[in-house]
């Protein structure tokens, strides 16, 4: 008669996962490939979260309405992209600024360019060498400080670089720069300018769900 250690190794293990976002659909994914039996519960009408690609009817046309970056350093997603064969597709593009005045001839920025004071970006890099050897100390001093005070104060930015900034910092971080910490701004731009950004995750969010046995 078999032992009940036995039985037990041979019943499949089982879960619920609440939520269908990335986290709970990636959970799901390497369970599944674990021979684990998974129900994913999901309140809304749509698998996703955060995620959501808004197609034109009639139209090839994406509006990308939640998270839509690959960032360089995140390796985990990069990971689930590689296992399920989806291309990350090059996001960077050139910018401009325009103040509204019809004669003011505006300046195109290359990716990765610097459109501020030039006499800041020595201090801005200097400011990104020294962090990748702050000491625990230094790091949460700086947590301690929002992201428009430390460029303001510490790297001398002007009132109108400042403006400019916090047009372009949230974009990534979702919210101002005076809401932001510098120490999490300072991660984040602590890596080269121009491979900051390597992919579009909405594409692998649509091949997966034309693929959902993948």
């Amino acid at each position: 008669m078999p032992s009940t250690d036995a039985k037990s190794k041979r019943r499949p293990k089982s879960c619920i996962i609440i939520g269908a976002g990335l986290a709970g659909l990636a959970a799901a994914h390497y369970l599944a490939r674990r021979r684990w039996s998974v129900t994913v519960l999901e309140a809304q009408d749509r698998f996703g979260g955060r995620v959501l690609s808004h197609r034109f009817p009639g139209s090839s046309l994406v509006c990308e309405l939640g998270g839509e970056w690959i960032g360089d350093n995140h390796r985990t997603i990069k990971r689930l992209c590689a296992t399920l064969n989806l291309e990350l597709i090059p996001h960077q593009y050139e910018f401009s600024f325009w103040s509204g005045k019809s004669h003011e001839t505006v300046k195109v920025y290359r990716p990765g360019a610097w459109p501020f004071l030039p006499s800041a970006e020595p201090r801005f890099d200097r400011f990104l060498r020294e962090f990748k050897r702050y000491t625990p100390a230094q790091q949460k001093k700086l947590d301690l400080l929002d992201w428009w005070t430390h460029l303001k104060v510490n790297l001398g930015f002007t009132e109108s670089d400042l403006l400019l900034r916090d047009l372009m910092d949230s974009t990534d971080f979702g919210e101002s720069i005076r809401m932001t910490s510098a120490y999490s701004a300072a991660t984040e731009y602590a890596r080269p300018r121009q491979r900051r950004t390597l992919g579009a995750l909405p594409s692998a969010i649509r091949q997966t769900e034309d693929h959902p046995d993948r």
